[in-house]
């Protein structure tokens, strides 16, 4: 089983995230990322990245509540986040 925390690495990879800083560039949250206790992503900031589509990394985190995605070039709302039934701001 993959942890959280590799797949959070390997959009840090891909996204070319500053990965000794874990803060959203607006400042408007404090981190791009957030686990819980049990060490499961629980919150996500994906903002101007200028995507199109999720990542599909994206249907692994189970426990995702928050997801933050301003700045990107959605032409619709992103079917793929009816999966998230935990979900509670997108």
């Amino acid at each position: 089983m993959v942890r959280d925390q590799d797949i959070v690495e390997q959009l840090q990879r891909r996204f070319q995230w500053n990965t000794t800083r874990n803060s959203c560039p607006h400042g408007f949250h404090r981190k791009r990322w957030e686990y819980n206790e049990e060490g499961r992503l629980i919150m996500l900031h994906l903002c101007d990245f200028s995507i199109s589509q999720l990542p599909t990394e994206l249907s692994q985190f189970t426990s995702l509540e928050k997801l933050f995605l301003a700045g990107n070039q959605f032409s619709s709302f992103p079917t793929e986040l009816k999966q998230f039934l935990l979900l509670t701001r997108a």
